[in-house]
């Protein structure tokens, strides 16, 4: 499997050992970018369809439904079950906020392994108007 460079998702740094950014294959990495790049926010995307939506859902007062902010989730992941490097993905809203919202995966690969990625916090569109 590829190797990425390990991501902290709640600082969006690099994690390092020995000055050297650290290794992994872990399904963590393309997730986390999947889920923080706007789609068609990003140049070097390899399609049209990269990224995520979450920056066209408005703000919801009144916190509400979480079950778009998960679909939409889903959706950006999707092509990681596509293209078999998983073969379950489940996406939990943990906080959800007026202005952004949190997210709790589990990325199921092959032979039971397990990746778990929390993004603390994704931003929503502001809420304009009415």
């Amino acid at each position: 499997m590829a190797q990425n460079w390990m991501v902290n998702p709640k600082t969006g740094d690099y994690e390092m050992e020995n000055g050297a950014p650290l290794q992994t294959d872990s399904l963590v990495v393309p997730a986390y970018y999947r889920l923080k790049i706007a789609r068609d926010g990003w140049m070097y995307a390899p399609d049209r369809n990269y990224g995520s939506t979450f920056n066209q859902i408005k703000k919801n007062p009144s916190g509400g439904d979480t079950t778009k902010i998960e679909n939409t989730g889903s959706v950006a992941l999707q092509p990681i079950l596509d293209d078999g490097r998983a073969i379950s993905i489940t996406v939990e809203t943990i906080l959800a906020a007026r202005n952004s919202v949190g997210l709790d995966i589990v990325i199921q690969r092959q032979r039971g392994v397990f990746d778990q990625l929390e993004i603390p916090a994704l931003p929503l569109m502001k809420h304009l108007g009415g």
